[in-house]
């Protein structure tokens, strides 16, 4: 992003959540935040975390649930930045409800801005499976209540499943990657012929040993239907990633 574009993205954030009548033109240019993700002037490890999905991923993801046979429904987005991943859905009106986390207060403000529709969630995916308010224990069933979804459409984080939440889950419940919690949480959230499509590393598909615990145990509740190797096209790295499809048995 160029330091103009930038500027002007940031001259706008404090404006978000105030009443202030952002211009289509205005709206336009929210879209372009990307938040900081690689960026070595922060050490939130949620803002690392942040690698937004350029439209033309997310455009062509949106067309992979399509074609594998998802025409409308309830969608649930784990991990929705600004909402790049919603923004083919909901143009288009092919949903009956969507449901959104997301954990930076300003993506999730531009997100509510430009999808004024979207039931979003300014919290940790985690919390969808502990009991509310307090997110202290986990709850017997989501609290989500569109659950459970037809498709399941993201671009999780990577590494280490280590956050503020992470340690309420244990044993068949814990994921040493949290990439692989977020695929087997959105799995279990899905309904019988729901569609998960997710951007993953590298390692699902190539790893023999660190994930094949993970895959037996997808195998079981899903069926593998497709997958993509995607060049390097997020801003400040040059990683290669997958897109994966499953389908809910």
């Amino acid at each position: 992003m160029d330091s103009e574009l930038k500027k002007k993205i940031e001259a706008l954030l404090p404006k978000l959540g105030t009443g202030y009548e952002f211009s289509e033109k205005e709206k336009e240019l929210l879209r372009s935040y990307s938040g900081k993700g690689g960026s070595k002037d922060t050490t939130d490890r949620g803002i690392l975390d942040e690698y937004y999905t350029p439209d033309e991923i997310c455009n062509y993801m949106y067309r992979l649930a399509c074609r594998y046979g998802y025409k409308k429904g309830n969608v649930l987005e784990p991990s929705c930045a600004t909402g790049n991943m919603i923004r083919p859905i909901y143009q288009r009106g092919d949903f009956n409800n969507i449901d959104a986390f997301e954990i930076n207060k300003t993506s999730m403000e531009i997100c509510k801005l430009l999808y004024p529709k979207v039931n979003l969630n300014n919290n940790y995916f985690e919390t969808a499976f502990l009991e509310q308010p307090r997110f202290s224990t986990l709850a017997k069933k989501t609290w989500l209540e569109n659950a459970p979804y037809d498709l399941v459409i993201g671009n999780p984080p990577y590494g280490s499943h280590v956050n503020r939440y992470s340690s309420y889950f244990k044993g068949k419940n814990h994921f040493k990657q949290v990439e692989m919690f977020f695929l087997w949480k959105g799995l279990e959230l899905l309904k019988s012929g729901g569609l998960l499509v997710y951007i993953s590393s590298l390692n699902f598909m190539q790893s023999g040993t660190l994930y094949q615990d993970v895959k037996d145990r997808v195998g079981e509740i899903a069926s593998f239907l497709d997958a993509y190797r995607i060049p390097p096209v997020f801003e400040n790295t040059g990683i290669s990633t997958d897109i994966i499809i499953l389908k809910k048995k």
